[in-house]
């Protein structure tokens, strides 16, 4: 529990400022509003110490990026997140220094998409800390800048504008191979979903994670063993190694039931509520299916649903305004509010989640280094 009360904190701090957002009429008040979110975001993640897993890699590469070899440096898979790392490391030889460059970038990406798509500056980012934000500000540098980059190219495929939607996506290819599978967004993301093939998806896709149905295992085994029992034993192991445990019908589960359930109920209203809807709710669909389909492969499922996980920031935002009553909607208020606080204090709980600041104080890449290792050791 220590180890998330700094998280929890950030998330209680979005919910005063939404609240204050949401009471005041004073144009001046929301601007500083708005102001305060993003320097308090900027400060809290781009200045965090070791914290959480991905460190164990960006910060050698980055001390090991040799700067006078651009070219070579520019040969690799992800040559924007390369360059980069090469100018921040020229300007400022420093891994903090790169760490508030990234965040920067990350948060002015965000704060375009939400200012597009949400009144409530501080619920949005809230929603977004909570739903997979939290690991695209730590673990996930690469690919957050192309999900970042993805969610406000969105805006040109709801305007039909082809050029500029696949150079953003291509720009976010620089810097994460996740982005091919944003190229074919463009023609799929504007389409009405009839509301019984989501309803079908679904439920299907609930009673296989609920029932641990091995779906991905099976299918696999059957097509590769047919060429060979050798190779069909190899692959069965392989899957074995690293498929999930058997996943627990827990309070996330359920939130995706509610929200699933929600999105269906209103779905003709949702589209009543803003034009591009349909955007919305194809990448909340593309969310639950990654999710329960791939439950078999916790980081593959993991790191697909995040891809679309602006969906849910924008559905759950548009969803209180679905409720007639005021009370249904304060309730459902509450109920983010407090989701996002156990979603978060589910993701800290670890000593690997322990939150330092450079600013403050924090540990060496040593002493993270050893306690990183300690930890695994000790599981």
């Amino acid at each position: 529990m220590i180890y998330a009360l700094p998280y929890i904190a950030l998330i209680c701090f979005y919910g005063l400022m939404a609240l204050w957002y949401s009471k005041t009429q004073v144009i001046s008040h929301k601007i500083w509003n708005k102001a305060i979110c993003i320097v308090i975001t900027i400060i809290f993640w781009g200045f965090r110490g070791f914290c959480f897993y991905d460190w164990m890699s960006y910060y050698p590469e980055f001390l090991q990026l040799d700067t006078h070899d651009l070219v070579n440096n520019l040969q690799s898979t992800e040559p924007g997140f390369i360059l980069l790392m090469t100018i921040c490391k020229i300007i400022y030889n420093d891994y903090t220094f790169f760490m508030v460059v990234c965040t920067c970038i990350n948060v002015f990406l965000l704060t375009i998409f939400l200012r597009r798509n949400i009144d409530n500056f501080p619920l949005g980012i809230m929603i977004c800390t909570a739903i997979g934000g939290i690991f695209l500000f730590t673990d996930l540098i690469r690919n957050a800048i192309t999900i970042f980059i993805f969610i406000n190219a969105i805006y040109y495929i709801k305007q039909r504008e082809p050029i500029k939607y696949l150079l953003l996506c291509l720009l976010g290819l620089t810097f994460h191979y996740s982005a091919i599978l944003y190229f074919l967004m463009y023609f799929i993301l504007h389409r009405k979903i009839n509301k019984w093939v989501f309803v079908g998806v679904f439920v299907c896709g609930c009673a296989i994670f609920a029932l641990n149905i091995s779906l991905l295992t099976d299918v696999a085994t059957m097509i590769l063993g047919t060429i060979s029992p050798e190779i069909e034993e190899r692959i069965r192991f392989y899957l074995s190694e690293i498929a999930n445990t058997k996943p627990s019908i827990n309070f996330v589960f359920i939130e995706r039931v509610i929200t699933g359930g929600l999105v269906i109920c209103y779905m003709d209203r949702l589209r009543e509520l803003r034009k591009d809807a349909d955007m919305f709710i194809n990448c909340i669909f593309i969310y639950f299916i990654f999710t329960f389909y791939l439950h078999e492969f916790v980081t593959l499922s993991h790191r697909m649903s995040l891809l679309f996980a602006c969906g849910y920031w924008v559905i759950w935002y548009d969803l209180i305004k679905c409720f007639r009553y005021e009370t249904n909607r304060n309730l459902f208020i509450i109920f983010i509010g407090l989701y996002c606080n156990l979603k978060i204090l589910g993701q800290t709980q670890n000593i690997i989640a322990k939150y330092d600041n450079v600013l403050f104080d924090s540990e060496t890449y040593q002493m993270r280094e050893s306690m990183f290792n300690k930890s695994f050791k000790e599981q």
